[in-house]
C-alpha cells in the first residue's frame, strides 16, 4: 500500500538593498507606525512575504522626507489664519479681550473661581484644572513690557498659591521674555492667536471685529 503526500513548492522573492534596513526617511527621521497613513500600514495584514503597495506615491514621499501636498497647503492656511487672529486680537476693546482669554482657559478644560477682572490686586482670573486639581493665576494686559511681566512674576513666585502663572499681552512693548521661571507661560502674538484658533473662536474673533 501506498499513501501520496501532497506537497508545495514554495517560491521566495528577494529584494536586495543599498545598506541594509532602515527605520527612518532619507533624512534621518524616524518612520512610526502611528505617524503613517493607513493607505500604507494596512499591507501590514498582507501575510505573504512581498505584495504590492498602491499608495506607492505616498510610500516614496516618506521614505524621501517630502511633506504631503495638502499637509504643506493646510500649514499654509493655518499660518495665514493665526496671523488674522493676531491682527484681529489687537484690535479688540480691552473687555472683549479679557472676555477673549477667559473664553480660551474654559475651552481647553480649565474652571474660572474668579470673575473677571475687577480689584483683583495680582490677577485678572484665577483658574482651576478639574483633571490635575492645578490652580493658576492669570494676569491679562493689552499692552505691557518686560518690567511689568517681572513684577507679576515675582507676585507669582511670592505668593506660593498657585501652581501656575500665565502672562497674556497682545501687544507686548518690546521684546518679553519668562527665561527659565517654572509655571510661567507666555501668551503673545502668535501663541495667543494660535490658542485662540484651537479653542474654536476664530469666528468670535470676526464677529467682534465687524
Amino acid at each position: 500500500r501506498s499513501t501520496l503526500f501532497p506537497y508545495t513548492t514554495l517560491f521566495r522573492s528577494m529584494r536586495r538593498t543599498g545598506d541594509g534596513w532602515h527605520k527612518v526617511n532619507i533624512q534621518g527621521e524616524p518612520l512610526r507606525i502611528d505617524d503613517l497613513s493607513t493607505r500604507l500600514t494596512q499591507v501590514a495584514a498582507y501575510r505573504q512575504t512581498v505584495c504590492r503597495v498602491k499608495a506607492s506615491d505616498y510610500l516614496l514621499r516618506r521614505i524621501n522626507g517630502i511633506e504631503e501636498p495638502v499637509v504643506a497647503r493646510a500649514r499654509e492656511a493655518k499660518s495665514a489664519m493665526n496671523v488674522v487672529a493676531t491682527e484681529m486680537i489687537s484690535g479688540l476693546h480691552w473687555a472683549d479681550f479679557e472676555t477673549l482669554v477667559d473664553l480660551i482657559f474654559a475651552r481647553t478644560g480649565w474652571q474660572r473661581i474668579s470673575r473677571v477682572g475687577g480689584t483683583q490686586a495680582d490677577t485678572d482670573l484665577v483658574l482651576e484644572q478639574p483633571t490635575t486639581g492645578e490652580t493658576a493665576f492669570v494676569q491679562v494686559k493689552s499692552k505691557a513690557g518686560q518690567a511689568v511681566l517681572d513684577d507679576y512674576i515675582e507676585r507669582f513666585r511670592r505668593s506660593g498659591r498657585y501652581d501656575r502663572m500665565f502672562f497674556v499681552c497682545h501687544s507686548p512693548t518690546g521684546a518679553l521674555s519668562v527665561d527659565a521661571a517654572t509655571g510661567v507661560h507666555l501668551w503673545v502674538g502668535d501663541r495667543l492667536a494660535d490658542a485662540a484658533v484651537k479653542a474654536g473662536l476664530f469666528d468670535w474673533l470676526i464677529e467682534r471685529s465687524t
